[in-house]
């Protein structure tokens, strides 16, 4: 079983989807048993059409089809999250967490 980082922004719609799609690329290259997903605290309905994009043009998918809400169970099995926005009380429970 793959050990898994989470990264998370607002709206789980661009920063979180490109920081994972562009790690687990390298993870694969590098043959790491770590995946990445992505997750929003408040997630928009569809994925940005500029990352998508931004990540086709680079040879990329995107690691999700639609912007998945950050799940407190998610927060207790990541090995590491890593934030681009604030979280709040409920997400913080004695892990590390990056900004």
């Amino acid at each position: 079983m793959k050990s898994k980082i989470t990264f998370v922004c607002e709206h789980g719609a661009a920063k979180s989807i490109i920081a994972a799609s562009y790690f687990n690329k390298l993870a694969n290259e590098k043959r790491l048993n770590i995946q990445a997903i992505a997750r929003g605290t408040n997630p928009d309905e569809v994925l940005s059409p500029k990352a998508i994009q931004g990540l086709a043009e680079d040879g990329l998918q995107a690691t999700e089809s639609v912007p998945q809400k950050l799940l407190t169970e998610e927060v207790k099995s990541a090995q590491k999250i890593i934030t681009f926005c604030e979280l709040s009380k409920e997400y913080q429970q004695g892990i590390e967490i990056e900004e």
